[in-house]
């Protein structure tokens, strides 16, 4: 009887504990071994249920301990890791935003200032065209008649791109069969661009302007219409021209002379048009003077050419030193 009381115990004690092993297993794996039982049992059948041979089973556990174990070791900071590597992409996906944004706007904004160069330039040139070739264009006052014309050159389609195309110059001197300006002589070539660069200044023009040599190909008829074409713009411009030529000289208001008696060494000299030569040379008498002036007073020789004389070009008077 005593045997009996002790095994209706334990088994009382067993259920309890069965009991509460289930409600732990409710609650912490939300698992209710019950119900899951009497569903494996009715599910037994089916290809899916567990292996029941203990062979097949160890096996394929082996199996998933090689596979783990190729997996290396578990790095404890990937998942931080991997935070942070999205927070990365989330800011470089916000600068590609911005940056596919800046390229739209600046795309935007060369289009618009290629359309505005595009107005300015053909503007420009259509007036350059007309100071240029037009019926009282500088072509024609340069070479007392004649043609010429400035035009683009299209690209191998027959297109004319305005901000890269070339431009070429032609023209008809007087008498002559119109021609590219590479087949001119020298003179026509030199009086064709100065008519070109004057139409340019003409076109948009500035107080000063300073010519070197440009009639340094011209004879004496072409040089003369040279200077008298430069009368023109003297309302508004002044021009300081280089020059070895007489002609030029003659025609100009101010005369500044600049002589070079040892190499790399340049002297300002009083002059008038007598003392230059046909070549545009300076007269040995002035460098004659200029050099008994620094020989008997080398301070007043220091005077003269720290002022910078100037003088009237005149052939009736002497030399005038302001």
């Amino acid at each position: 009887m005593r045997d009996f009381h002790a095994l209706e115990l334990s088994r009382r004690e067993a259920e309890i504990n069965r009991e509460n092993l289930e409600d732990r297993t409710i609650e912490e794996l939300e698992l209710d071994v019950s119900n899951a039982y009497n569903t494996w049992r009715t599910t037994k059948g089916d290809s899916d249920r567990p292996a029941e041979n203990r062979e097949e089973m160890d096996e394929e556990s082996n199996l998933l301990r090689i596979e783990i174990k190729k997996l290396g070791n578990v790095n404890l900071d990937a998942i931080e890791e991997e935070s942070n590597l999205e927070e990365r992409n989330v800011e470089l996906a916000q600068q590609v935003i911005d940056i596919d944004s800046s390229v739209e706007s600046l795309t935007s904004l060369i289009n618009e200032l290629e359309e505005l160069s595009k107005t300015k330039f053909e503007e420009t040139f259509n007036l350059i065209r007309e100071h240029f070739a037009g019926p009282q264009g500088m072509f024609r006052k340069m070479f007392g008649g004649g043609s010429a014309d400035i035009m683009m050159l299209p690209d191998e389609d027959g297109n004319v791109d305005l901000l890269e195309s070339g431009i070429e110059i032609k023209a008809k001197p007087p008498g002559k069969q119109p021609r590219v300006i590479s087949q001119l002589s020298g003179g026509e070539q030199a009086m064709t661009a100065v008519a070109l660069l004057l139409s340019i200044f003409k076109a948009k023009p500035s107080p000063f302007c300073v010519l070197d040599e440009v009639d340094a190909a011209l004879d004496e008829a072409n040089t003369h219409r040279f200077v008298r074409s430069l009368h023109h713009f003297l309302d508004n411009s002044h021009f300081i021209v280089i020059t070895h030529h007489k002609r030029t000289m003659i025609e100009c208001d101010k005369l500044y002379g600049v002589t070079m008696q040892e190499r790399g060494v340049s002297k300002h000299v009083a002059v008038t048009v007598d003392d230059v030569g046909n070549k545009g040379e300076i007269a040995a008498s002035v460098h004659t003077k200029l050099a008994n002036v620094e020989q008997d007073n080398p301070e007043m020789s220091t005077k003269i050419v720290d002022e910078l004389p100037i003088v009237e070009t005149t052939t009736s008077e002497p030399a005038n030193v302001e």
